[in-house]
């Protein structure tokens, strides 16, 4: 005999709480992609198309649901980790986010607009930066194609900018609108 699969089943005023949550600012970003992710599985996902939706394992999803299953809306956030204390704190990033779309030389006002950005804090494996940019890579075709404007890359010099497997797959990015600009190894306006 089978179990049944692994499934949440959500009130309107719980969906309603998790929809919220997946949009709210304030929310740390794992706790948005659990909130999605059990509100996919409330509408018939599998465990396995959730974790391909999200870039995640399989396990993780199955964590998440048994997570809110135990602990509710409080299994959703992080417990506090051991170790030392991230040295990006919230004021640090709000600070760099400002830097990055006031200070002078940094961009233009057009390019302000037109630009978006990201950074990570912690650990990033060559898989999940691939996933990354081949969605990055569909993201600067349907523009280029809408446009013509291409997509700027740029990167330092991080091991996993520059790792075998991100170096092979640039040849089939760069077709889809997909440029790279690599920062010299010293970078003094970094």
């Amino acid at each position: 005999m089978s179990t049944p699969p692994l499934r949440v089943e959500l009130s309107a005023e719980e969906d309603l709480t998790l929809q919220e949550l997946r949009v709210a600012s304030d929310v740390p970003q794992r706790t948005k992609d659990r909130a999605e992710a059990l509100r996919l599985s409330h509408r018939g996902w599998t465990p396995a198309q959730i974790a391909e939706y999200l870039g995640w394992q399989v396990a993780t999803t199955r964590r998440a649901i048994h997570r809110w299953q135990r602990e509710g809306l409080y299994g959703l956030w992080d417990s506090p980790r051991p170790g030392r204390p991230s040295p990006c704190t919230p004021a640090v990033m709000s600070a760099l986010e400002q830097h990055l779309l006031t200070e002078e030389g940094t961009v233009n006002s057009r390019q302000r607009r037109d630009m978006s950005y990201g950074l990570v804090v912690g650990s990033l494996t060559s898989a999940t930066y691939i996933r990354f940019m081949n969605w990055q890579a569909t993201r600067a075709q349907r523009l280029f194609q809408r446009t013509g404007i291409a997509t700027v890359i740029v990167q330092d010099n991080a091991s996993i900018h520059t790792s075998k497997a991100v170096q092979e797959r640039m040849p089939i990015w760069q077709p889809q609108g997909l440029d790279f600009f690599q920062l010299p190894p010293y970078c003094s306006q970094m």
